[in-house]
């Protein structure tokens, strides 16, 4: 990891228990079953050629201890759904989802790593300049865009970052102009902002990366 830590706050003792009003592991597997059953076969009596639907659930329990004083401890329940068809015309072919099924949307271009040409690939970089953060014009005074892993039964909240860091709220983009992006504590004194945690690991066997919450 690039840097001395400059910056970084130790995150000392701390706990998360997400509040969850009926576990997804709770519910009988039937219903878990009619629910795709049930769209997919909306979907083929409407005609498509193709339709698929899925739901998914994760019950993860994390424990974080590092040289820095971290003692953490997060259990965060998970879950969702996705649908997908797809159908054939008279010389087409067309593909609808809900959401964005099977995909990855709206996260590219805030990854600090890719501003500072780390992640060069041929996807590309990014057009954000580091040089422009807090002055960079993203779009009119209205637009606003927060990054917040905070927010009660959010897919992808967290009470810390898998650094450590406690998780807080901040802009990316403030009355049109960009200001913030997602970085972890070990590239704060390099990216010159006040970024939290935003380092995100797969798993024990990962190395925490930089990344949108999930």
């Amino acid at each position: 990891m690039p840097g001395d830590g400059a910056g970084r706050r130790p995150a000392g003792p701390g706990r998360l228990g997400q509040r969850c009003r009926e576990g997804p592991f709770a519910v009988p597997i039937a219903e878990k079953g009619d629910l795709p059953t049930g769209v997919t076969g909306t979907m083929r009596a409407a005609g498509v050629a193709v339709a698929e639907a899925l739901s998914q659930a994760w019950d993860t329990r994390t424990a974080l201890v590092s040289s820095e004083g971290a003692r953490l401890g997060q259990h965060i329940r998970e879950c969702g759904a996705g649908m997908h068809c797809l159908t054939v015309g008279d010389g087409e072919t067309q593909r609808r989802s809900y959401p964005a099924f099977r995909g990855q949307y709206g996260t590219r271009g805030w990854e600090l790593v890719r501003e500072l040409g780390w992640e060069a690939a041929f996807a590309g970089t990014s057009w954000l300049d580091l040089d422009r953060l807090g002055s960079l014009r993203f779009g009119s005074e209205l637009v606003n865009i927060t990054i917040d892993p905070t927010i009660p039964g959010a897919l992808g909240s967290f009470g810390f970052d898998d650094e450590g860091t406690p998780a807080a709220a901040r802009d990316a983009v403030r009355d049109g102009v960009w200001v913030g992006v997602l970085a972890g504590a070990g590239l704060r004194r390099r990216g010159r902002a006040g970024v939290r945690g935003s380092m995100r690991a797969d798993g024990y066997a990962r190395l925490p990366m930089r990344g949108v919450s999930r």
